[in-house]
């Protein structure tokens, strides 16, 4: 963008958006002027809505009980003490 005043090269110091514009603060490289440009766009930005699925939990496999019947009393008491 060139300077309102001395029409010299001008430097971006600061930009602030808002909504559906930009303001700029502007200085001149040339003669020093600072001023604000305002840029406005012509079309709002579109929404996207993405729908992200959550991860399936996994389960620990089930522990598979023991037959206590078919267990001598040692077993079965270090089955549980473990």
């Amino acid at each position: 963008m060139r300077c309102v005043k001395c029409k010299g090269e001008t430097k971006v110091k600061d930009s602030r958006s808002h909504r559906h514009t930009i303001r700029r603060r502007r200085m001149c490289k040339k003669c020093g002027h600072k001023f604000f440009t305002f840029e406005v766009a012509e079309e709002p930005p579109k929404i996207i809505e993405l729908k992200v699925e959550k991860p399936k939990k996994r389960r620990a496999p089930k522990k598979q009980e023991p037959d206590f019947d078919k267990m001598t009393d040692e077993e079965i008491e270090a089955y549980f003490y473990e």
